[in-house]
């Protein structure tokens, strides 16, 4: 009985040893799946944070691309109103050549 009595401890002893360090590494895993979720949590919410500036930065370039076409347009209506006044020059110099070709030494200054 006394050796049965010495073996139960033992065993006592040993389970007790067993459950302590089976708390102490349940301990050590709840720790580390917490420090997960924890960082899945900031990974969220950074992708979070990085898509909404995504997204503002899409709608920035958008406006910027539709500034862009308004002020190409712009550009070619000058250009072409330009051309337009350039081709008009071009052909009062010619009318007015002809002019002093036929008046001879008359000399038509066209306002500046």
């Amino acid at each position: 009985t006394t050796r049965a009595r010495d073996e139960a401890q033992l065993l006592s002893q040993q389970l007790q040893t067993r459950i302590d360090t089976l708390e102490d590494e349940l301990h050590d895993a709840s720790a580390e799946a917490q420090r997960w979720k924890d960082d899945a949590e900031e990974s969220h919410e950074t992708i979070a944070t990085l898509q909404e500036t995504v997204s503002e930065r899409d709608k920035r370039i958008a406006s910027l691309e539709h500034k862009l076409a308004a002020l190409a347009t712009s550009h070619q209506e000058q250009a072409s109103a330009i051309s337009k006044q350039t081709q008009q020059l071009r052909e009062s110099k010619s009318v007015q050549s002809a002019i002093q070709k036929l008046c001879g030494s008359l000399v038509i200054e066209t306002p500046k």
